[in-house]
């Protein structure tokens, strides 16, 4: 009986440990909203760049039937994804699975060729089209 309780409550601990989520306890989504059954890899076609979430459209009736906040949307994040951040992989500025680990500055992803003589704020002078400057302030 001791040992049938003792494999019980280590199956109990087993199974809670492995349903956490890599992405740390803030990313409270269905992992189905990023990943597919093929695998972990989120296919380019799943990202959702849309600034406000698309309504979702009932198959059955063909009536709106609220927003879908079901996929992952990285405008709702504190750093959108724009320009040619758009293409970057996310493990570029993701080096950890918990994702609010990322910061949103730029010197974190970008080597400052100005050694900090001009200060933090890239935008004055470049966009996230490219790093080619247009204006100089």
């Amino acid at each position: 009986m001791r040992s049938v309780s003792t494999m019980l409550l280590f199956l109990g601990i087993a199974v809670n440990l492995l349903a956490q989520s890599p992405h740390g306890t803030d990313l409270k989504l269905n992992c189905a909203s990023c990943h597919t059954s093929a695998g972990w890899e989120i296919p380019f076609k799943n990202w959702k760049f849309e600034k406000t979430p698309q309504p979702r459209v009932s198959k059955v009736t063909g009536w709106e039937i609220g927003w879908d906040t079901t996929q992952f949307n990285h405008y709702a994040t504190n750093f959108s994804l724009e320009g040619q951040h758009k293409q970057v992989d996310c493990r570029s500025c993701h080096a950890s699975l918990v994702f609010t680990d990322a910061s949103p500055e730029c010197i974190s992803c970008h080597t400052d060729v100005h050694q900090q003589t001009v200060g933090n704020d890239c935008s004055r002078c470049h966009t996230t089209a490219n790093w080619l400057v247009d204006r100089i302030p």
